[in-house]
């Protein structure tokens, strides 16, 4: 029951508001009102007529009243649903008290109509854009791991679209009924990357991307683009598309991008993995510890990074201090190769190698890293199986070196155990045989065993095309290639010879899906 406080009462009729003391102001109609000289009653309706109140003004002389009475009283308004019995009995035992204190309360309450809900869009991925931190093994706030976007796949379920609901009637202090409403379908338009599925409701992508939800329209963007530099306000980045980034990438912070990196800034001591090509319009500066992945690389010039490329490699300045491995071509053709390693499959191309000061500057080229570092695996455990075989044989040569000896339970299990495992080593010896053959063979796909120098390459540059390399003891001026001996053994400088083409060097390009969406 809810006391309010009537404006402009006494021998007036009431004002067509009534202000609660909650601060909420209704407008009103009077419905029913009888008026004498011992006081003056009014029934009172809200205009949607679901809330009815009792208001007594009383006159100069008293009389009694009694909860017939104000029955009645509704009954004559019209008022039949919702009526506050215990209410009705307070408001006449207030009444009937010598000093009454509420004159003014409500009576009746009608029964609420119930619309039915608006169709909503249910997301079982949360489109782009919305951060939440990831949190430390201690519980601390990560700050760096947004997780501003959630990478959708090819099939996965979007979102489903709950329909709108049914309503239920209400009535009214008069006992009328209030109709209700059904839901209103709120339209959701299809774009780029979604399907919607045969029943109707679930939408599903069909390109790997982010989710989008923008003026109703639901779409899958395989490009992220970042208006700004990579700091902590977008945190490491891990998707499944394209990565432009209209900006820097500072110290500590990681893209992961499957479809290739646009960054239009500078590099700091980051990290950058992708299938894709990555392009920095700007330049590294990795203070050791900047590393990248990817297919094909460019960039203005780096400074003490890590470049592994699939592809070739690209720098119009400068490289100091730095470790490339590449399995396509590295050019450098604008500036100068100033330390740390550099490898390339499929040839090298640079201005200057090393420096006056004799940095050590290491040029391998014609060879793959990783089918080295596999090869030199290989050999070493075919080295550690042949050692286990000479000792077998020496322990099996000393345990039968007497004619007619004949063993003992004990050393017949010994003899058991050496002759299975000289079984396994021989067949271990085999497979590495084998695998020899084929890294061997695969390290002669895509090779092109040939340095060209445009301008100078130092003392301190070291060069190596096969087994063994060998460090420069004089400087030589370009423009010139260096390329092996005949023999095999050793390199020589001739005239600038133009590199051969590379067969089978990088993957197939991946492709980059539209449009390119932006978050700011």
């Amino acid at each position: 029951m809810a006391e309010l406080m009537p404006r402009g009462v006494g021998e007036k009729e009431p004002d067509s508001h009534i202000a609660c003391r909650d601060g909420e102001t209704l407008p009103v109609l009077t419905a029913y009102s009888i008026k004498s000289g011992a006081m003056a009653i009014h029934i009172i309706t809200t205009l949607d007529r679901m809330r009815a109140f009792i208001q007594l003004i009383p006159g100069k002389s008293y009389v009694p009243i009694n909860t017939q009475m104000i029955q009645g009283l509704l009954n004559s308004a019209g008022i039949i649903n919702g009526i506050d019995q215990p209410g009705l009995e307070f408001f006449v035992n207030c009444q009937n008290s010598p000093r009454p204190l509420v004159t003014f309360v409500e009576l009746a309450t009608g029964t609420p109509v119930r619309h039915g809900k608006d169709s909503t869009l249910e997301f079982h991925v949360q489109p782009s854009g919305s951060a939440h931190y990831d949190t430390t093994v201690e519980g601390n706030i990560d700050f760096k791991q947004l997780n501003i976007l959630e990478n959708c796949f090819v099939g996965q379920l979007l979102a489903t679209m709950v329909p709108p609901g049914v309503g239920k009637d209400g009535r009214d202090v008069y006992g009328e009924v209030v109709p209700s409403r059904t839901g209103v379908t709120n339209p959701v338009a299809i774009g780029m990357g979604v399907a919607l599925s045969e029943n109707g409701h679930d939408y599903t992508a069909s390109i790997e991307g982010r989710l989008i939800y923008d003026n109703q329209t639901l779409s899958v963007s395989s490009v992220l683009e970042i208006g700004h530099d990579i700091d902590y306000r977008i945190g490491n980045i891990d998707f499944v598309g394209k990565v432009v980034v209209n900006g820097s990438l500072l110290d500590g912070f990681s893209i992961k991008a499957k479809r290739g990196v646009e960054l239009k800034g500078d590099m700091g001591s980051a990290s950058i993995v992708s299938e894709g090509d990555v392009r920095v319009v700007g330049g590294i500066k990795g203070k050791g510890s900047a590393t990248i992945s990817c297919r094909n690389f460019s960039a203005r010039f780096i400074e003490n990074a890590t470049i592994t490329a699939s592809g070739t490699v690209k720098v119009e300045k400068d490289v100091l201090q730095s470790v490339i491995k590449c399995q396509g071509r590295v050019s450098v053709i604008g500036g100068s190769v100033i330390g740390g390693e550099i490898w390339a499959l499929a040839g090298m191309e640079v201005a200057t190698s090393g420096s006056e000061l004799g940095v050590a500057t290491n040029l391998i080229v014609g060879l793959n890293w990783a089918d080295e570092n596999r090869h030199a695996a290989i050999k070493e455990c075919a080295q550690a199986y042949t050692a286990q075989v000479d000792e077998s044989k020496e322990y099996l040569t000393t345990l039968l070196a007497s004619e007619g000896v004949v063993l003992n339970a004990e050393e017949k299990g010994i003899l058991s155990e050496l002759i299975g495992e000289l079984r396994y080593i021989r067949d271990g010896i085999s497979q590495l045989e084998e695998e020899m053959e084929t890294w061997s063979g695969r390290m002669l796909t895509g090779r092109v065993s040939q340095i060209n120098i445009l301008k100078e390459i130092y003392p301190g540059s070291s060069v190596r095309f096969g087994e063994g390399g060998r460090e420069l003891d004089k400087p030589q001026k370009g423009p010139l290639s260096i390329i092996p001996e005949q023999n095999g053994v050793g390199f020589k400088s001739v005239s600038l010879k133009k590199l051969p083409v590379p067969v089978d060097v990088a993957p197939a390009e991946v492709k980059d899906a539209e449009p390119v969406s932006q978050e700011k």
